[in-house]
């Protein structure tokens, strides 16, 4: 609604007024440039350059033409987008890779594709390296790349990027298959001056190559017996030598002389070695035998009578001896030892049943397992196991309850004895029996009374 106060004009006059107005101001306008213009005529040139209010009629230059605007390529792009190797980029033979089995005889397929890639000096040096062990993975599917891993060990690097580091370990993978290296992998491990990780390098190849070249073993022996190398050196041959199992059995003297080394690890590690070799070792025996009753170190101790058990039923003899020691540490490791030898063992059973009385703990425990592992009979072993369920110390209380469980059925014979000791004052005595018998009852196939849901109410 208009407002009645404001007056209203009719259309007609405003149009004449609004012509009226438009020429007055184009009048106005032209006598105000004149008079600007005027003025500036009277001012006096003191300088060529315009003044600061006016701006020079300089034409402007033209427009830029519109250039669509390229990334210009680059000199050398990614090896793993351009290169192909067998018809795929690196980024697909990563895939590959991943996809393959190595034991799939269709992986032969993969070889020329992998061997190209590990033959190129400007590939990534990792895509490189996970081609050449996918070759060793391959095995003698693959076995016309050794070659040329034998020529890649000769390229220069350090760290885990070193070439030869990397085309010694397909070389490893390739085991037997490789034989071929080992006189370039055997020459770099006797010259000293070859890099220190090259030389290890060596070694652990050798090892997986074994027996297949008549050299190998004599070589880790020597190297093994020069007290002009380091002991950790010597500790890795030791372990090397250890891949070769009970073939390597010439080492055994140059074991047994590492074994009395200053350094723990190269004792252990000789020791754990002649345990490898087995039977054939029983030479060693004696020196086990000391080694597990006066050798400083715990691990080396442990490891004789493992060694000792490996041998097998010639050390019987020493072990059931042992089980008289006066030395508690020793008892147990002998009953230990005893119990890996298992059934060719059964000569020490009546001194094993006599350990189930003794003073120790663990003795009397590692004697209840042995027999276990030697007869496989329950009953005469039960109430002493059940004993041990009272036993202050939680470790052997465990070890106890295990040793029932793994009697499974045979452990019947303790269902009383275990409801009586369900009962017990003790805490520790009623939860370890209880949850016996919840166990064996399932091992039965029922529950009982004593393993009822409601039992902790």
């Amino acid at each position: 609604m208009t407002d009645p106060l404001v007056r209203r004009v009719p259309r007609s006059h405003a149009s004449a007024w609004e012509r009226k107005s438009s020429a007055l101001c184009v009048v106005v306008c032209v006598v105000f440039a004149a008079v600007i213009g005027c003025g500036q005529e009277n001012q006096p040139q003191t300088s060529s350059a315009p003044p600061a209010s006016i701006e020079p009629n300089i034409v402007p230059p033209p427009p830029d033409p519109v250039v669509t605007k390229t990334t210009p390529p680059s000199k050398k792009q990614p090896t793993d987008i351009v290169r192909r190797y067998d018809g795929l980029t690196l980024i697909e033979w990563r895939q590959r890779i991943k996809d393959l089995d190595p034991k799939d005889p269709a992986s032969a397929k993969a070889v020329s594709g992998l061997m190209e890639i590990v033959d190129d000096s400007d590939a990534p040096w990792h895509s490189r390296r996970q081609a050449a062990l996918t070759l060793g993975r391959i095995g003698p599917p693959a076995q016309e790349a050794v070659p040329m891993l034998i020529r890649l060990l000769d390229e220069t690097g350090d760290g885990e990027d070193a070439t030869s580091k990397w085309a010694a370990r397909a070389l490893a993978l390739f085991g037997p298959v490789a034989k071929s290296a080992a006189p370039v992998l055997i020459a770099r491990l006797t010259n000293k001056s070859t890099r220190k990780h090259d030389r290890y390098a060596a070694i652990d190849a050798l090892s997986q190559i074994g027996i297949a070249d008549a050299n190998v073993l004599p070589t880790l022996i020597q190297t093994l017996r020069s007290t002009d190398e380091e002991a950790q050196l010597r500790t890795f041959v030791a372990e090397a030598i250890a891949y070769l199992g009970p073939n390597a059995a010439a080492a055994v003297p140059a074991l047994l002389r590492a074994t009395g080394d200053d350094s723990e690890n190269l004792r252990r590690t000789a020791v754990a070695t002649i345990g490898v070799i087995g039977p054939m070792a029983d030479v060693a025996i004696p020196t086990l035998a000391e080694l597990l009753v006066f050798d400083e170190s715990a691990a080396v101790r442990d490891q004789a009578a493992d060694a000792l058990s490996r041998i097998g039923s010639s050390a019987t003899k020493l072990l059931t001896r042992l089980l008289a020691d006066e030395d508690a540490e020793v008892r147990w490791r002998a009953a230990q030892g005893l119990g890996k030898i298992r059934p060719p063992a059964q000569s020490a059973v009546p001194a094993l049943t006599k350990a189930l009385e003794d003073s120790n703990a663990e003795v009397r425990m590692h004697a209840m397992e042995s027999q276990w592992a030697i007869r496989g009979e329950a009953k005469p072993l039960i109430p002493f196991l059940l004993a041990e369920f009272t036993n202050e110390d939680r470790q052997i209380r465990v070890r106890a309850y295990k040793l029932l469980i793994a009697m499974g059925k045979k452990s019947q014979p303790a269902i009383e004895r275990l409801r009586e000791l369900a009962e017990d004052e003790r805490p520790f005595v009623r939860q370890t029996a209880r949850k016996a018998l919840e166990t064996l009852a399932k091992i039965d196939g029922k529950q009982t009374d004593d393993s009822s849901p409601n039992e902790s109410n």
